[in-house]
């Protein structure tokens, strides 16, 4: 048997990375990284029981070669009844419009797609990302003078997403194609020289491998060590800041006595919380001893300002911003605003009450679909906006309620709602309006679902 089915199974195992799922979505390129995952997870659904689809993002990049690796794939997957999902996108638009990097938009825009197309419950996205790929992030992390939690590679398993080659070598999976005769796309790209990546795949770890034959084997032994110990001091830092939070921010005497490695976790995942994008090591270093100086502001990547004011670490919120979005509330829907996502979907009652008895939280996240027109719209909070919540049949103004409610400002808005001009029909948090609650008579079910922005 083939190395890479039997630790891809072992990898699948130790992370349960098929625990309660009946679908799997891999992202299919049509390399030989991809092409071998599609085809191991092929094989294992017919014992596992799970529904399999692929997913191919055509950039753009390369002209003709990259219509070439999609009509590839597209006939890869009907010789084997694979159900196949594929967007067109042009890359470096989109990252001009962004104002990031291709890499960085690419990712975006790839795991906002895979996400899209996760049923609501029991779905994962698989990536091809292999013990090669691991290694090679390592040592760009290493350059870039990451900390532990960069210098963990790439992890098996984050949110939906995982990763069943993240222990499979590279020669592996050539090793594996050749074994079932699988055919597969060379990207030209990854043989320039013109990325830090590809010269740390091509002239670094060759010449390493000289002196060490095992090294990837052994960087995943240093790696799994690292992620053990980031994993519990950001578990330190998450209860820290847990501990710390209240209706005003951040308790500073909880947190500035910390002991470094712990708060630099917390710092960094409090700037998170609040929206901060991109945050890098100076940053971290500046929050720190803010707040051991009790004292100060600091602005982040993201139009994020915290500052400590009165014993409290908090964001700064003003009104420039702000800004005003909205999107019709049809389904299918997937909308990122402020790094958070929202999924809409219209679903029968039975299923609404199946999913109900293994989450409860989905009460306030469900409206009757029969009292929803084209006129509403998914939106943030404007003013003038008033709201009867169903069970209470009172109705009163946004800013009044979430007033009594001692909603911080900040949170305010950021929170999705559902509307018909002022009349807010469903509220994140709060659930449905009285006019349109989920009812004995109601025939289907619109679930609104927000959600944290994940890779």
């Amino acid at each position: 048997m083939n190395n890479l089915y039997e630790t891809a199974r072992a990898t699948i195992d130790q992370y349960q990375m098929l625990s309660d799922v009946n679908f799997i979505l891999v992202g299919l390129s049509g390399g030989a990284d991809s092409v071998a995952l599609t085809h191991f997870l092929w094989e294992l659904a017919r014992e596992k029981g799970f529904l399999l689809a692929a997913a191919h993002i055509n950039h753009g990049m390369r002209g003709e070669e990259s219509d070439e690796d999609e009509l590839f794939v597209q006939q890869w997957c009907e010789q084997r009844g694979i159900p196949l999902h594929r967007k067109r996108v042009d890359l470096r638009g989109e990252a001009a419009q962004r104002g990031i990097g291709l890499e960085e938009c690419g990712r975006e825009i790839r795991y906002s797609y895979f996400q899209q197309l996760l049923p609501c419950q029991g779905g994962r996205v698989a990536t091809a990302h292999t013990l090669s790929d691991s290694v090679e992030t390592f040592f760009l992390h290493l350059i870039q003078g990451a900390g532990m939690r960069g210098l963990s590679g790439i992890p098996p398993v984050r949110g939906t997403i995982i990763r069943p080659l993240i222990e499979v070598s590279r020669e592996e999976v050539e090793a594996y194609c050749k074994e079932k005769g699988l055919s597969y796309r060379t990207d030209t790209s990854n043989f320039s020289r013109e990325y830090t990546r590809n010269q740390i795949r091509l002239d670094i770890i060759p010449r390493l491998k000289e002196k060490n034959p095992s090294l990837e084997r052994t960087l995943l032994r240093t790696m799994k060590t690292a992620a053990a110990d980031e994993a519990y001091l950001s578990a330190q830092a998450q209860q820290a800041l847990d501990r710390a939070k209240s209706d005003r921010g951040y308790r500073v005497s909880l947190l500035k006595d910390l002991a470094d490695p712990v708060l630099s976790r917390a710092v960094r995942l409090l700037a998170e919380r609040e929206g901060a994008k991109r945050l890098e090591g100076f940053h971290i270093q500046q929050m720190c001893r803010l707040l051991k100086e009790e004292n100060g502001g600091i602005s982040l990547p993201g139009n994020v300002t915290l500052s400590i004011q009165n014993g409290y670490f908090n964001k700064i919120y003003t009104k420039e911003d702000k800004k005003d979005w909205a999107v019709p509330l049809l389904p299918p829907c997937f909308h990122c605003e402020n790094n958070r996502t929202i999924r809409i979907l219209h679903v029968s009652k039975k299923e609404y009450e199946d999913q109900r008895k293994f989450n409860k939280k989905l009460f306030n996240n469900a409206v009757d679909y029969a009292t929803i027109t084209d006129s509403i719209l998914l939106r943030n909070r404007l003013p003038g906006d008033y709201f009867c919540q169903a069970g209470r049949g009172v109705t009163k103004s946004l800013k009044k309620l979430f007033n009594e409610e001692k909603i911080p400002q900040a949170k305010r808005e950021q929170l999705f709602l559902a509307a018909n001009g002022s009349r807010v029909l469903w509220l994140e948090g709060f659930g449905a309006a009285q006019c349109c609650k989920v009812t004995e008579n109601t025939e289907s079910v619109l679930l609104i679902l927000p959600e944290e922005c994940g890779e």
